[in-house]
């Protein structure tokens, strides 16, 4: 059994037995260089950036919806890379709305925090609905 000293050692062998796995592999997809800022998928870099990762012009608050994405463009499967980044913006606004209601409700009134408490009880149930369809998505994507 091998030891590592520390845990950057590991992480760093692990990530070369991961790359040579990946090079060697007869996929289509490629995905290699996973940090927690970037990975590659099939040479193309995704880009984490002011808390939003880019792939093409696009923009995602996900990282898996960008791999997720930028895999269905390999496969020319639009449909689905459509369906994701639509998924991905429902999820962004519902997740922004849940916030605001939040932070709105601490110096509202009766009325007014009765409201916002109905808004943010649906909005979550729409939250919840949009990253299931999300992660359902993502599941069905073709590696090969």
């Amino acid at each position: 059994m091998v030891t590592y000293s520390t845990k950057s050692d590991l992480v760093n062998n692990l990530s070369r037995q991961f790359n040579r796995t990946v090079d060697t592999a007869n996929v289509r997809v490629k995905l290699y260089n996973n940090t927690p800022t970037s990975i590659t998928v099939n040479g193309t870099v995704i880009r984490q950036c002011e808390g939003v990762w880019w792939y093409k012009g696009k923009q995602f608050n996900y990282k898996k919806s960008a791999v997720g994405y930028a895999i269905s463009c390999i496969n020319n499967d639009n449909t689905t890379a459509r369906h994701i980044l639509d998924l991905d913006n429902r999820i962004s606004k519902l997740s922004e709305d849940c916030v605001h209601y939040r932070h709105s409700m601490r110096h509202a009134n009766r009325v007014r925090k009765n409201i916002l408490s109905c808004r943010l009880s649906e909005d979550i149930a729409r939250l919840e609905h949009a990253k299931s369809q999300l992660h359902s998505n993502l599941i069905s994507i073709n590696l090969t």
